[in-house]
């Protein structure tokens, strides 16, 4: 696994140059990465396995000095996530994990505490927020496979055994989660077919589109 490296794109000079980098064998891959324009950094959401997963940050005045990102809260699959807002001074998030059980997340940044908002039946990728709105999804996804067999494309041994997927909405104002729907999984397995689950493809109005994969 080569360096995983960061870029910033300059709209006025058209131009984008590489601000930092993960070392070789460090991560395996960013998920998401937040900006935190009050407290002028970013926070960058790394996955999957190990003592190194979780949330780096990176300060914004030293783009130019190409310094390396730094440990936030990392080690454990409780900080793996793919998507993230900032509300006031906390940052929600859904953990990301085959391994263990996935909670809706508040992370206060002052203390860097977090706190347990609700468990959830399985790992959470795609989101999408309106207002004070968050909109999430399960997914149906196989269990960490020891070895890269072909074979595990075919395979139906689901993470957490779970094989329905989940919309839901959480407002940020009231901290209040709501169970919008679910979907079964199809028969086909999800190597082939992707993951089970719900994905964000748009707002228009009133009104954000959503479509089922898997």
């Amino acid at each position: 696994m080569g360096p995983v490296k960061l870029f910033a794109y300059y709209s006025d000079k058209n131009t984008t140059i590489e601000i930092s980098n993960f070392d070789k064998n460090f991560i395996n891959h960013i998920h998401s990465i937040i900006p935190d324009l009050q407290r002028k950094q970013l926070f960058i959401l790394t996955g999957d396995f190990g003592e190194r997963v979780g949330i780096y940050i990176i300060k914004m005045e030293d783009y130019f000095n190409y310094s390396k990102p730094i440990p936030y809260k990392v080690g454990s699959q409780i900080y793996r996530a793919a998507w993230g807002y900032l509300y006031n001074d906390e940052l929600i998030y859904a953990t990301d994990s085959q391994i263990d059980e996935n909670y809706l997340i508040a992370l206060d940044i002052k203390n860097k505490s977090i706190s347990k908002l609700a468990i959830l039946e399985s790992s959470s990728i795609y989101s999408f927020k309106s207002n004070y709105n968050i909109y999430f999804s399960t997914v149906v996804e196989p269990k960490k496979f020891k070895n890269r067999s072909v074979f595990n494309y075919f395979s139906k041994n689901y993470a957490f055994n779970m094989n329905y997927y989940y919309l839901y909405n959480f407002d940020l104002s009231k901290k209040s989660l709501i169970k919008i729907q679910s979907k079964k999984k199809s028969f086909i397995p999800a190597g082939i077919s992707g993951f089970g689950t719900y994905k964000f493809c748009g707002q228009c109005d009133n009104f954000f589109y959503i479509r089922e994969q898997g």
